[in-house]
């Protein structure tokens, strides 16, 4: 899981360890040239807004994750599962 370039290019920059433009498809790629065999690509995943410490109800990042048609509105972190070949 990471923030996606392609959902939040500008704020992206704004963490001092954030100097690689990564989106979906560039991590996928990297994991499987590193012998990974990629299960789950998603593109929308969680609000950008989840890596800035802001605490949420738990209910509601529950209610959130169970209802995955809302991702794509909401989010701006890709999520990879991956396994070892």
């Amino acid at each position: 899981m990471g923030p996606n370039i392609k959902c939040v290019p500008g704020a992206y920059w704004d963490f001092y360890d954030h100097y690689v433009a990564l989106t979906e498809l560039s991590m996928k790629e990297i994991l499987i040239k590193c012998g990974f065999h990629v299960e789950v690509c998603t593109e929308r995943f969680l609000p950008y807004s989840m890596s800035q410490g802001r605490t949420y109800p738990i209910w509601l990042l529950r209610s959130y994750l169970a209802f995955p048609p809302i991702w794509p509105a909401f989010g701006k972190q890709f999520l990879l599962v991956a396994s070892k070949l």
